[in-house]
């Protein structure tokens, strides 16, 4: 059976977090690190004259073009195309098509119509997800949302978990990601 797996860009593709907090790090005179972000509202985590201003970077296309695809990323959505899945990617923000064109460019996808931009993912009709938002997955309508581990979503209750690509190629190896 061929399956559609909606997988989201930011920290589960594209590694946004280092070079997002490398730019407000260098503006604010900052050490903030991923591991220290342990919410999804980030503005608890940077200075306070910086509270306003730290959304900024991502509408800034330079922290995206400088991001790293998350490691065995493109060997994991190889492995659910090998298998003959569809796989659909679904963003909420994508400043001047930055996300599509690094997608584009890292040989993640080649059609326009499996990249979908949206805020509401619950509205994503998907058979699976893949997510690092407690919100997102929680919300889903598919069969089931995997949620990446990410220092920001380790506080919820959530059983189906991953902590990287190799971790989902071993369950899609072993079907239990479809179980």
């Amino acid at each position: 059976m061929m399956y559609t797996i909606a997988v989201d860009v930011d920290d589960v593709v594209l590694d946004l977090m280092p070079k997002w907090l490398e730019h407000y790090n260098l503006d604010f005179n900052d050490n903030l690190k991923p591991k220290q972000i342990t919410d999804w509202d980030i503005t608890k985590f940077v200075k306070p004259e910086a509270k306003d201003k730290i959304y900024n970077y991502i509408h800034n296309k330079e922290v995206f073009e400088e991001s790293k695809q998350v490691t065995s990323a493109w060997a994991g959505l190889s492995y659910i195309r090998l298998m003959k899945h569809r796989v659909i990617f679904v963003t909420a923000n994508n400043p001047q098509n930055v996300k599509y064109n690094w997608l584009i460019e890292n040989a993640f996808i080649t059609r326009t119509e499996d990249f979908v931009v949206a805020k509401d993912k619950s509205l994503i009709f998907a058979d699976y997800m893949i997510d690092d938002s407690y919100a997102n997955v929680k919300s889903f309508c598919g069969e089931r949302a995997w949620l990446m581990n990410k220092p920001w979503n380790m506080k919820y209750d959530w059983n189906y978990r991953v902590n990287n690509w190799s971790e989902i190629i071993t369950h899609l190896a072993s079907r239990s990601f479809f179980e």
